[in-house]
């Protein structure tokens, strides 16, 4: 990289997250010989702890391994808003294509699909790094998407949020009048309790996630926010550990009463400190539904209640042994389908069941494990009963075209044109049946529990509007 419009490259840092596939050691020694400094990492978790120590000069992302690790790598990057900033250099098979997502969120992205020869690469790093028209500016520079499209990720970040850094708060705070001193009281809930902390910024990343997609306008959105944010602020210092009390009724009635009382301080610390009578209004609602008394009249903040009620109830359930535990999305999914009684409403129910099914069924590795010890003639069973399976869809749909989906995306109506199959091939859901709510509920249930492969056939005709 010697060139007149080169930067100088010497002792800069670059992050290379490799993947499953042999390292690219030619392009190493060539980042070397051009003076770069060069931090393998295999995980997100390792490429956010240097971003926070260190940002490097850009991000090298290896997505040479295959079709369904570049997915996951897509999907990762886009639940860090920690590394929208960083420079990031995406390649892998049809990389552009692949990436054509992240270019709404990540203010500078450079794809290049493969195979390519390491000059050739080069010379375009060369490119993206080099300083534009004289300007302290890259050559690549996407429109920065404004905000976080919380909707289509949420699931993982719901599923994969563990540490602080996989949060913004700049971006995840809410944009009140009074932001600065919401940032201030969500950073005394921290000090006081790590799991408090991550447990409010999960529950405001949901819970506007869920009023997404409910096309909630934005200063509900902000209300939601806030209040999901702040919610256990008044259980912070006195007894962290009732943000983990289950609200599904098998709590101690003491317990409950703890919560609720909590919520009320919760509202005149809101209401004091803030001025904000809405989110105190909707954390007394949160209160009356709780404790079963008479709810606000007001429909709209019992609707926001709800919203924030509802991503609370799910993320202790599935936080609340502090690591993510699928069995507790399973839970959750089984109370929603026999009625929870402060969630009457049931957009809220529906946009929740969603982002748990997308919790569960993103990444198997990430959310579940299922070990089942099965003979050899018990395997060889499994998969001829697939393959013929496989076989009469096939036949029956022949000439038919077919979408595949995920399997989160499954709508009432639609009609499978091959079978659901687990992931120890065990067949769950057999082709050319018509699915109903309850039956998507099901496998959105089963995934908790019993990893299914992520995606779905149906029949083109079937597919929404």
């Amino acid at each position: 990289m010697t060139s007149d419009s080169a930067i100088n490259t010497v002792g800069l840092d670059v992050i290379y997250w490799r993947g499953s596939a042999e390292i690219l050691s030619d392009l190493i020694r060539r980042l070397d010989k051009d003076g770069f400094i060069v931090h393998q990492v295999r995980t997100l978790e390792e490429v956010l702890d240097f971003v926070e120590r260190q940002p490097p000069a850009f991000l090298l992302v290896d997505g040479s391994a295959g079709e369904n690790e570049a997915s996951k790598r897509v999907v990762e990057i886009s639940s860090a808003p920690k590394l929208y900033a960083v420079p990031i250099i995406f390649f892998g098979a049809a990389a552009e294509k692949r990436t054509a997502v992240l270019k709404r969120q990540v203010e500078q992205l450079l794809a290049i699909n493969i195979p390519i020869k390491p000059e050739a690469f080069l010379n375009q790093i060369t490119a993206f790094t080099s300083p534009n028209q004289g300007r302290d500016e890259t050559a690549v520079k996407p429109t920065v998407f404004k905000g976080i499209r919380r909707e289509t990720i949420a699931g993982y970040q719901l599923a994969s949020a563990n540490k602080l850094l996989f949060f913004d708060d700049k971006q995840l705070l809410p944009d009140h009048e009074k932001r600065e001193e919401v940032k201030r009281l969500l950073d005394q809930m921290t000090e006081r309790d790590r799991w408090i902390g991550l447990h409010a910024r999960r529950t405001a990343f949901l819970s506007s996630a869920m009023g997404g997609r409910g096309n909630l306008p934005p200063e509900r959105d902000l209300n939601i926010r806030t209040v999901s944010m702040l919610m256990n602020i008044g259980i912070a210092e006195k007894d962290p550990d009732l943000g983990k009390i289950s609200l599904f009724g098998n709590a101690s009635p003491q317990s409950v009463a703890q919560v609720v009382g909590g919520l009320r301080e919760a509202a005149s610390i809101v209401r004091s400190d803030l001025q904000d009578e809405k989110a105190a209004a909707t954390l007394e609602a949160i209160a009356a539904l709780v404790e079963k008394s008479s709810p606000p009249k007001d429909e709209t903040i019992l609707e926001d209640a709800q919203y924030a009620l509802a991503a609370e109830m799910a993320d202790r359930a599935c936080w609340s042994l502090d690591f993510w535990n699928p069995r507790g999305a399973h839970l959750v999914m089984r109370k929603l389908r026999a009625g929870v009684y402060f969630l009457p409403n049931p957009d809220v129910v529906e946009s929740l069941a969603s982002i748990l099914s997308q919790a569960v069924i993103l990444d198997y590795r990430l959310t579940n494990v299922y070990h089942l010890n099965l003979s050899d003639s018990a395997k060889d069973s499994r998969r001829r009963n697939v393959r013929t399976a496989l076989e009469d869809a096939d036949r029956r749909f022949r000439g038919s075209k077919q979408t595949e989906i995920p399997l989160y995306d499954l709508r009432d109506g639609m009609t499978l044109s091959k079978p659901v199959v687990s992931i120890d091939g065990e067949i769950i859901c057999n082709a050319n049946v018509p699915l109903d709510h309850d039956m998507i509920w099901r496998l959105w249930q089963l995934a908790g529990v019993r990893p299914l492969k992520p995606t779905a056939f149906i029949t083109e005709e079937d597919e929404p509007a």
